[in-house]
């Protein structure tokens, strides 16, 4: 469906749950991906490390020197940076007056602030590839869940970054779009979604009948990442089996 033959992408948190997932498809449609994690390389799905265009980093997006080591890299491998995916995540689940000011900063920089920082690092090598971003959120966002204000207003904040930086960067042929995820099986939300309750709530709120997959993520990013996708961009796409 995809040709990425010779694409140099970067995915952050691409060896586990949703990242995992598009880090897979994009390696099967041909791209060279540098995925990179906090964690060490054992921790790495072993169908990844079968494909050699697979690249693994072990990086903090939180750290100034990590971010700008996880742009050289893909370039040192490639030569080129074609897509830039903004995957890694994090959220402290605690209520609004129980968060600390670290708790606080914590979401800010992971979901928000490191992703804009990134995106800076990266477009002068997009200019040169005609590239794209696209950055990962959340449908909380937009919908309204306890324990996630910090989470919740980073994630709304990289929708509107979304819009703003492909207004921005249009004329130089980069397009900037956000997948905004449902509730999809992961080590992220294993904890929650393990309490029957929990997850019954969850699927009462859905048009389908059913918890997302990391590739129904990653069939979309796939599709954004492609030729397919030319005349997108600005647009945040909800991939959430219908949750209202």
């Amino acid at each position: 469906m995809y040709d990425f033959n010779g694409r140099s992408i970067i995915v952050t948190g691409g060896a586990t749950g949703i990242g995992c997932g598009i880090t897979q498809m994009l390696l099967e449609y041909g791209a060279n991906v540098l995925a990179v994690g906090r964690r060490d390389y054992e921790i790495v799905d072993e169908q990844l490390k079968k494909h050699s265009a697979f690249g693994y980093l072990q990086a903090d997006i939180n750290h100034p020197p990590d971010r700008q080591r996880i742009i050289q890299t893909a370039i040192e491998n490639n030569a080129r940076l074609d897509v830039l995916i903004n995957n890694a995540g994090a959220r402290t689940s605690k209520a609004f007056v129980d968060l600390t000011d670290d708790d606080i900063y914590a979401d800010m920089a992971t979901n928000l602030t490191s992703p804009m920082i990134l995106c800076r690092e990266a477009i002068p090598h997009l200019k040169q590839s005609k590239g794209c971003i696209i950055n990962i959120s959340s449908i909380a966002a937009n919908h309204v869940f306890e324990k996630t204000a910090a989470y919740g207003t980073a994630k709304a904040g990289l929708n509107q970054f979304t819009c703003l930086l492909a207004q921005e960067l249009g004329k130089y042929d980069i397009r900037v779009n956000a997948i905004s995820p449902g509730w999809v099986e992961t080590q992220f939300t294993e904890k929650y979604l393990s309490e029957p309750q929990n997850r019954q709530a969850a699927l009462g709120r859905m048009g389908l009948n059913r918890i997302g997959q990391p590739m129904d993520i990653a069939n979309a990013a796939c599709f954004l990442a492609s030729e397919q996708a030319q005349w997108v961009t600005g647009q945040i796409f909800e991939v959430s089996g219908g949750f209202n």
